[in-house]
């Protein structure tokens, strides 16, 4: 048996179509966090010779990331509850930029693993705000759906960061590398911005049914 709806938290009707624009517009920003996510793994050598450090050392940037996405995924839930999903997103966009950015011009350690801190907390923002622009815009059986689809693109992010890293890295070398795909993190934001205006925190996505 169902429970039913309360009558104060208002469902968000869309068009099966706008919704799945929606959705498609939050998931590229997240495919983008984790290329960047997975971007050390073939950018590893490259980075070891870059800041003059070790395997171990270099581990760190990737286990700091990862911390760090994990750490934010509370206060990210706090953010889209009181900002929308649509300016979390777009501030996902910002750190996602400028982590790339400080992470292609400094030459030192420890300001590589402030720049993969900025990365992380892109991260969150990004992967909390799509699972939002979900639930506020597909019944409950559809969200398990796209919250499967969601996680998938994880896969999809890891495989994509190999070819083209790998060519940059061969090709423009590493500051352009990061500053090519910061520049393509701002222009990502102009478009995706648009169609992920969601309910602020007055109107609370609507729960789950429970069996």
């Amino acid at each position: 048996m169902q429970a039913s709806r309360p009558a104060n938290a208002p469902v968000k009707t869309s068009p099966p179509l706008r919704a799945w624009i929606v959705w498609g517009a939050g998931a590229i920003v997240y495919l983008l966090a984790v290329f960047h996510r997975a971007s050390f793994g073939v950018a590893g050598l490259s980075a070891a010779e870059r800041f003059g450090v070790g395997a171990a050392a270099l581990g760190t940037f990737t286990v700091l990331q990862v911390a760090v996405y994990a750490a934010m995924q509370i206060p990210t839930g706090m953010l889209v509850d009181r900002f929308g999903s649509r300016s979390v997103l777009i501030g996902a966009v910002v750190m996602l930029g400028s982590g790339q950015v400080l992470l292609a011009v400094v030459d030192t350690y420890a300001l590589g693993l402030l720049a993969r801190a900025v990365l992380g907390v892109g991260d969150a923002l990004a992967f909390v705000s799509v699972l939002r622009l979900a639930a506020n815009h597909f019944p409950g059986r559809q969200y398990v759906l796209v919250t499967a689809f969601t996680g998938s693109l994880g896969f999809l992010g890891n495989l994509g960061a190999t070819l083209p890293l790998a060519l940059l890295l061969e090709g423009p070398g590493w500051t352009r590398r990061s500053s090519a795909w910061a520049s393509r993190r701002s222009r990502t934001s102009r478009w995706c911005s648009w169609p992920c205006a969601t309910p602020r925190s007055g109107a609370p996505p609507a729960r789950r049914p429970s069996r």
